[in-house]
């Protein structure tokens, strides 16, 4: 009987075109947009790139000469590091390109080095100022030698080399191999908003077992079948289907999107799959309270569901690190945020330690939500039917 009923509520949540369209479909559909709104801007905003320059020989001296070895040893082929991407052009051919945004700055070498940046290209702010560092730095260091080999000729080998001497004060120490993308964390919450949505699966269930609100509710009171059985294979086949529909939205981030999660796709369906036990068991609590109409209840539930997603981050950004400044207990029993966190942590800590936690807290609140649905809906009792 069990098996009987699994299936049969497993086909006909398939066939739930509201359903699917929250858990499926509008996933989907907000990712390509968080993709179109946030693809590009780590990329381009954050991560360090060779800056296009073009270099302009006013005429041929001693620095001129200099400053060409400098710029061709920064700007090498073969070094994945380089820092400049150098084009050699006359003042005229310089300016075009750097009108038309080919270069983010011109370096004119001659009796001394200059350089000309534009105001308008308002995105290169960042390459602009290490073009502008690297200038300075050269004509301070040539200055410099030249003074030495006028006044201690002598000294000027010993100053070469410790002028040309890589010194770095800093020690840079990785933490995580994860993915260090901060918009990564919108496509994280949006999974666990989806989780959340499969609540409407599980009101489905709770709705269907109350005699008073559906037909089908009062053919199942009046079965044979232990109501306890029912319900339970009904909320185990929402989970599947629910399952397989954030699964499926999830490897279309990761492989059409090419979302990088940084993490491994298995512990990320585990998450999917307690993620979606707590959604459909939220909505099974919620749909179980007989005292409010259908529509109150769909109501309560967006309106819980969008606020633990708002709570997590969804809308703001850095809205978890601002709850967890303030109330700090809120992201412990935030579903969504611990949904979220659960992919954070995977992504950044070496261990599972912290994601162990937050997995143990959310079938922990399942739990809860299923122990008191299951009481509130064996309560009920009808006079008729």
């Amino acid at each position: 009987m069990f098996g009987h009923i699994y299936k049969n509520h497993f086909l006909t949540s398939i066939r739930n075109k509201l359903i699917i369209f929250w858990t499926l479909l509008f996933p989907i559909g907000l990712s390509i947009l968080f993709k179109v709104a946030f693809g590009n801007i780590y990329e381009s905003s954050e991560l360090f790139k060779t800056v296009p320059v073009a270099v302009v020989i006013e005429e041929k001296t001693e620095l001129s000469d200099n400053f060409k070895i400098v710029a061709d040893n920064l700007s090498e082929a073969d070094n994945e590091d380089r820092l400049l991407d150098v084009t050699y052009a006359d003042e005229d051919e310089a300016m075009e390109l750097l009108k038309n945004e080919d270069v983010y700055g011109i370096i004119y070498a001659g009796e001394k080095v200059t350089l000309t940046l534009s105001s308008d290209i308002s995105d290169a702010n960042i390459s602009q100022s290490i073009l502008k560092s690297f200038v300075e730095e050269y004509n301070l260091n040539y200055k410099a030698l030249l003074d030495v080999a006028k006044t201690n000729p002598q000294n000027l080998e010993k100053t070469l080399g410790i002028l040309t001497e890589d010194t770095n004060y800093n020690k840079e120490v990785s933490y995580s191999n994860g993915n260090m993308d901060v918009y990564v964390q919108y496509f994280s919450n949006l999974l666990a908003m989806a989780c959340l949505y499969a609540a409407l699966a599980g009101m489905e269930v709770a709705l269907g077992n109350q005699a008073n609100l559906t037909h089908i509710g009062a053919r199942k009171n009046i079965s044979p079948v232990p109501k306890s059985l029912s319900t339970f294979a009904e909320l185990l086949a929402c989970i599947t289907v629910q399952f397989l529909c954030l699964i499926i939205a999830l490897l279309f981030m990761i492989f059409a999107l090419k979302i990088d999660f940084g993490v491994n796709i298995p512990y990320m369906m585990l998450t999917i799959l307690v993620g979606c036990i707590c959604g459909v068991s939220l909505g099974f609590l919620i749909g179980s309270i007989s005292h409010f109409k259908e529509g109150i209840k769909i109501g309560i539930l967006i309106c819980v569901s969008m606020l633990c997603s708002f709570f997590s981050g969804l809308m703001v950004g850095d809205m978890y690190a601002r709850v967890e400044a303030a109330c700090p207990i809120i992201n412990r029993i935030n579903p969504a945020a611990l949904i979220s966190n659960c992919f954070y942590s995977l992504n950044i800590y070496d261990t599972y330690t912290k994601y162990t936690t937050n997995i143990i807290t959310l079938l922990i609140i399942s739990a809860v939500f299923c122990i008191g649905g299951f009481l509130i809906s064996r309560r009920e009792k009808y006079a008729s039917l």
